[in-house]
């Protein structure tokens, strides 16, 4: 297998361009290709703390390498103690059990404060008994592992599965490309807290390439300033765990920073692997291939290395094939971002990406090897190539055709370029490199699936209130909206109806994934239910929330669909085609003449288009042999490629590399829209200077690579807030009965900028003290605010009409009927009870122990963990830590019972003591104990299911599997909208 240094040595520089000698990171490269051990003797190890623990190194004895990593010394010097009170442990011999630690192992008892005792402890002798026992043993980490967590009984791996399933196979979580777990952490003003490792759910190409375990995601505290982060990563690498890592790429957002930092060298690692973070990324985004690149694009393009993608087709030569762009007659692009490809090549990427999901995600796949794809485009990346492709049956072979506008990075790969028309001579060959996965595949990020109903939103109704439309047409859409959600409270099949059509459930063979509400709905669990009516309570107090804050609400005639151009030239300017994949829809929207289309977010009301709807039917009179390419179009807008300006241009600056429209066919909404014109954003008034980050080039060496990251960073952190300014300043604007949507130009304006060219701050004090005294509409959150403003008014139009509506109707009506337990599941109890009660008896004494075991380990994670913190990280722990402690109790259940007694009745009896336990508790709350579904919910909704199909004389209950449920129920690889 090529290693990294294979990799990097091919594609990093090419034989025919010469390496800069006197750059260190160049020289570092080929010191490392020599070397074949590595120097961490002078990096002190960075500041980790654990929950209460003690900090032992802080950031300022931190020292990092003077000279560069990839020194050659002793591979045992990378052993090195990880939390000491004391200075760095001498270097280890090969003799040295602790040396051997896997990488994973080393990080959880770091994590957990362990690593100090191991050489003394009985824990240590525990593992260095495992170590010697499973030699080269694929099941080693999860042994190990297990050892340590039986100290840590509050604190269990949630990457348990995981690491059981790629030991199945063979395979070791921080080996090579592994893709198995991802590694995390937070930075704190008082030094870093390692977070607990996570199951890897899906993949990166980076990943992919490099293996998921080489990549640490540290996430800032909203408490640290920019000095506390540049003290963390402005002085090169870091020691972590036994690892070296050092800084690679950063997320950028208005709310919390993280930072992507790559295992250089350590533990794991083979010597043919290292690489600095540098010379990695250049990997993924070869200097020679661009070398002019400005860390501006490298940020910005690096993103597309992190996508969430599905290895689908490996390119052969002669496949990819480059075509020009269609333009206007002024010079505009008209298929911006978006490619074609041919049936046989739709059907090839089909094939390899239902053969990537089955070896290596654990969902559910539901379509067998060789059936038809049954979609017509997707989206997705190929090595520097970026947007969609669409099939178009008048291609033959297998080919995959790339538009100019798509490239956005060069890289090594085999490339025809061919005229804009099929048939014309091909020319300008690129050099034909060996096959590289990480180049030449074809990654899919996203299928495009029959589309649920669109919502509005309060950015939606605000536009099109100003372009027309009355405000009872809106009223009377959230009237239905809230009436809905009245009623689905006492009716449980309104209530099934209503919640089919704002959530799916995600295929998976893992019950633990599940929705319990769903499977609950399926089995007919009635609404008194103690948990299935706190179920409904919060699931309806979820969707009255999102309609008095955010004012959204379904229009059974609208969708979000994503956009593509023309590539035929059959329409007409202003014309367009609607594809929504269902023929009974399909037909309403034939009968349509105009359709509105909007692209979000949107900043003018001349974003809001009306476009003439052309049916198939037309088009095939136009031209029948062009026409075969609508024929296969199974969901999608199509622009057409005419006029002077796109259509998805005119929408808030849109393309066809992935951007989604809302598009709406409902008569009572186009009818009052007028015709208005687009802006024009080519005006003096849209034009910048060029951000300093756009023209400063990228540094391959320490520490000006890592303190560009930063800085462009903390910068694009500014921006985002900015962004948040000025579009909350806009809403109020908006509504503001003094200034209205003639008088927003020039904050809608700066919004737009600021997405358009977002290194350059478009908010201003002088914008801040204009604004500071505005007062704020009465529907506006209160929380969230990015601007101070001052005072509150009670606003007239549609949003606070909608609002007023909503907030004067309070709690919505609940059952009011005492709840009780299923009768289904007190049944069975008392058929097992009659034939042997003293073996009832014991169950139940059992399954209180467990409860309450559960309840002590929940209680002590609460009160010692991270998750008191009141952010997005801590809670998604804290929901990992409640899903895998059920698991575990699940199999324990299964395991003490499962030769024995029939399971049914041993869950019914843990719903029957978790019920009792319930009524007891809800004395000082009214929230029922949930631990009996999260367990055992497939086997509890199957025992209600069968008694209710019994009492109904209609036998036995059939079995529904999750592989078919989503052509049965209709449900999609979503959870929520």
């Amino acid at each position: 297998m090529a290693t990294i240094r294979d990799s990097f040595s091919l594609f990093l520089y090419p034989s025919h361009i010469p390496r800069d000698k006197n750059k260190r990171a160049d020289a570092l490269a080929n010191k490392a290709m020599d070397s074949k051990t590595t120097d961490l003797s002078g990096l002190q190890e960075a500041q980790i703390i654990m929950h209460a623990e003690t900090i032992l190194v802080p950031p300022s004895q931190c020292t990092p390498p003077q000279d560069h990593p990839f020194d050659d010394l002793a591979d045992d010097d990378l052993c090195l103690s990880l939390i000491s009170q004391s200075s760095i442990e001498p270097a280890n011999n090969n003799d040295d059990w602790v040396a051997r630690l896997p990488f994973l192992v080393r990080f959880e008892l770091s994590r957990l404060g362990l690593f100090d005792q191991i050489r003394t402890n009985d824990m240590g002798m525990k593992l260095k008994t495992a170590m010697d026992t499973n030699v080269n043993q694929p099941k080693l980490e999860a042994e190990l592992v297990s050892l340590i967590y039986e100290h840590k009984t509050y604190d269990i791996p949630s990457y348990e599965d995981a690491l059981k399933t790629a030991m199945s196979n063979n395979v070791v979580a921080d080996e090579e490309a592994a893709c198995v777990l991802s590694f995390s952490a937070l930075l704190k003003k008082t030094g870093l807290v390692l977070l607990p490792p996570e199951a890897l759910k899906k993949s990166k190409r980076v990943f992919r390439t490099f293996g998921s375990h080489r990549f640490l995601e540290v996430r800032v505290d909203p408490g640290c300033k920019y000095l506390d982060v540049l003290d963390f990563f402005g002085h090169g690498s870091r020691l972590i765990a036994g690892r070296k890592y050092g800084l690679f790429w950063a997320k950028t957002s208005a709310k919390r920073q993280t930072y992507i930092m790559f295992a250089e060298s350590g533990v794991g690692i083979h010597a043919s692997n290292e690489v600095s973070s540098p010379s990695a990324a250049a990997l993924c985004i070869p200097r020679a291939c661009n070398p002019n690149l400005s860390i501006a694009t490298l940020m910005k393009r690096m993103k597309l290395c992190f996508s969430d993608t599905t290895p689908a087709l490996p390119l052969e030569t002669g496949m990819l094939e480059g075509i020009q762009d269609i333009t206007s007659d002024i010079g505009n692009v008209m298929t911006d971002g978006c490619g074609l490809l041919s049936r046989e090549a739709l059907e090839s990427v089909w094939t390899h990406y239902i053969q990537s999901k089955q070896n290596h995600e654990s969902i559910m796949v539901t379509t067998k090897r060789g059936t038809p794809c049954p979609f017509s485009s997707f989206c997705g990346r190929i090595g520097g190539i970026k947007g969609t492709w669409i099939v178009d049956d008048r291609l033959s072979g297998v080919k995959v055709q790339c538009r100019d506008s798509q490239k956005k990075y060069s890289v090594p790969m085999t490339y025809v370029h061919i005229g804009s028309q099929a048939g014309q001579p091909r020319s300008n060959v690129n050099i034909i490199h060996p096959f590289n996965p990480f180049y030449n595949t074809v990654d899919v990020q996203e299928w495009d699936d029959k589309p649920p109903p669109a919502m509005l939103n309060r950015g939606l109704i605000q536009i099109l209130e100003e372009r027309g439309v009355p405000k009872e047409c809106f009223c009377e859409l959230a009237k239905q909206e809230l009436e809905s959600l009245s009623k689905v409270m006492t009716e449980r099949e309104s209530f099934h109806e209503f919640f089919n059509a704002r959530t799916y459930v995600t295929d998976t063979v893992n019950i633990f994934d599940d929705d319990v509400l769903f499977r609950m709905l399926k089995a007919n669990v009635p609404i008194n239910e103690p948990v299935m009516r706190k179920k409904m309570k919060d699931f309806a107090k979820i969707q009255l929330n999102k309609l008095l804050q955010k004012s959204k609400f379904i229009v059974e005639r609208s969708r979000y669909l994503r956009m593509f151009p023309d590539h035929t030239g059959l329409l007409e300017q202003g014309e367009v085609y609607v594809a929504v994949g269902d023929r009974v829809v399909q037909n309403e929207i034939n009968g349509q003449e105009h359709v509105l289309s909007m692209r979000l977010p949107s900043y003018f009301k001349g974003d809001l288009r009306k476009l003439k709807n052309v049916s198939r039917a037309e088009l095939h009179r136009r031209c029948r042999d062009r026409c075969t390419f609508f024929d296969n179009i199974f969901v999608g807008l199509i622009i057409s490629t005419k006029g002077h300006k796109s259509e998805a241009e005119m929408m808030s600056g849109g393309d066809f590399d992935g951007d989604k429209a809302w598009v709406c066919w409902e008569d009572e909404i186009v009818k009052h829209v007028d015709f208005a014109p687009a802006p024009d954003t080519h005006g003096d008034q849209f034009k910048l200077p060029e951000s300093p980050f756009k023209s400063q080039l990228v540094e391959w060496n320490q520490p000006g690579w890592s303190k560009a990251i930063l800085d462009f960073t903390w910068h694009h952190q500014e921006d985002n807030i900015c962004l948040g300014k000025l579009c909350k300043v806009l809403e109020v604007l908006r509504d503001h009965p003094d200034f209205g949507f003639e008088k927003t130009d020039e904050i809608a304006t700066k919004a737009f900028l600021q997405v358009d060219s977002p290194y350059l701050k478009q908010w201003s004090e002088s914008d801040e003290k204009k604004y500071k005294t505005l007062p704020s509409p009465h529907w506006m959150p209160r929380k969230n605010n990015f601007v101070a403003t001052k005072g509150m008014y009670q606003s007239r139009k549609v949003l606070g009409n909608i609002y007023t509506m909503i907030d004067g109707v309070g709690d919505l009506v609940t059952v009011e009927e005492e709840d009780e337990m299923n009768i289904h599941i007190r049944r069975v109890i008392e058929k097992a009870a009659a034939e042997n009660l003293d073996k009832v008896e014991a169950i139940r004494k059992d399954m209180q122990r467990r409860l309450f075991e559960f309840n002590s380990s929940m209680k002590q994670r609460i009160s010692s963990g991270y998750e008191r913190d009141n952010d997005m990280i801590s809670k998604r722990l804290c929901h990992t830590s409640i899903r895998t402690l059920c698991q575990r109790h699940r199999r324990a259940i299964e395991r003490d019972y499962n030769e024995d007694e029939n399971l049914c009745v041993v869950f019914a009896i843990l719903y029957e003591q978790t019920y009792f336990a319930s009524r007891n508790r809800r004395r000082y709350s009214n929230k029922p104990y949930i631990f009996a579904w999260d367990v055992a919910h497939d086997y509890l909704t199957r025992i209600i299911a069968d008694g209710d199909a019994q009492r109904f004389g209609v036998g036995i209950a059939p079995t529904v599997s999750r592989g078919s449920e989503r052509s049965v129920f209709g449900k999609k690889n979503t959870t929520s909208r």
